[in-house]
């Protein structure tokens, strides 16, 4: 049933030679997405002359299956999506990585709560709704999971419930409407709803930045080349492409995620056991 939801989402699930399928996490709205990304595809577009498709997947795990059986080309992927997936297919490879905005090669996880300024210690983590992005967001279970253990309380212990809302955002509106106790997003995402007493009690990371990833039976190794050498020219700095892009674009390797993979290991086991 998953996959014949899948072949309707991707309802030209045959790639064209010259058109490539792309899908971002839907860590936003899809409206907010799309505007994230349109001058970044229209960059890559112009620079390699390759026609690139937009898909909108509402689950991380819908994205990776699709990658998983070539009906995608190419997506833009955090730490444990790209871990998850490249485990059953290995013909995904991360091609770029983004910088921070600050420069940094990785990003931080934070613990979130309504109006209370202060850490940790200053809250009682029993008895909470907990607000997740999804089962394959870095700063969802797994994030969460790390921030709550230096306080000696789990996800899964101490009264305390979770759900996963469906997208960074949707948990800190959640928070901040009263649907959560706390939640676990971006760092980043978090701070655009400081002004609305948003409050950061918790941090986790440094987990390395979001990758660009091709599927290498799908696309060609020149297409693949293409892209490589338009991102990492240097050339995209005089286009436009958002706050996601407009930031230093490194090469990515599968090592890069060897120190990660070692921290999520415990908690996949915790999750398997459950």
């Amino acid at each position: 049933m998953r996959f014949l939801l899948i072949a309707l989402i991707f309802c030209s699930a045959a790639s064209m030679a010259n058109e490539l399928r792309f899908a971002p996490l839907p860590m936003l709205s899809e409206k907010a997405l799309r505007a994230n990304y349109s001058a970044f595809l229209e960059y890559l577009e112009q620079a390699t002359g390759i026609d690139i498709s937009w898909r909108y997947v509402p689950e991380y795990g819908q994205i990776l299956d699709a990658l998983a059986s070539d009906q995608l080309d190419m997506a833009y992927l955090g730490p444990l999506p790209y871990v998850e997936l490249k485990h059953r297919a290995p013909h995904v490879v991360p091609l770029v990585r983004f910088l921070e905005a600050d420069g940094a090669s990785h990003y931080y996880c934070v613990l979130v709560r309504f109006g209370e300024e202060g850490h940790g210690d200053e809250f009682l983590l029993r008895n909470l709704r907990i607000g997740l992005t999804q089962p394959q967001s870095t700063c969802g279970f797994l994030a969460v999971s790390v921030m709550l253990k230096r306080h000696g309380s789990s996800p899964l212990d101490d009264g305390n419930s979770f759900e996963y809302a469906g997208g960074h955002d949707k948990v800190a509106l959640g928070v901040l409407e009263g649907k959560y106790d706390i939640g676990g997003l971006q760092e980043s995402i978090a701070s655009n709803y400081r002004s609305l007493d948003l409050r950061v009690v918790e941090r986790a990371g440094p987990y390395p930045g979001f990758t660009l990833v091709v599927n290498t039976r799908t696309m060609t190794l020149r297409q693949i080349d293409h892209i490589r050498q338009a991102l990492l020219s240097g050339d995209y700095e005089q286009h436009k492409m958002g706050p996601l892009f407009s930031r230093a674009i490194v090469p990515a390797q599968d090592s890069d995620y060897d120190s990660f993979r070692a921290d999520w290991r415990p908690v996949k086991k915790i999750l398997e056991r459950r």
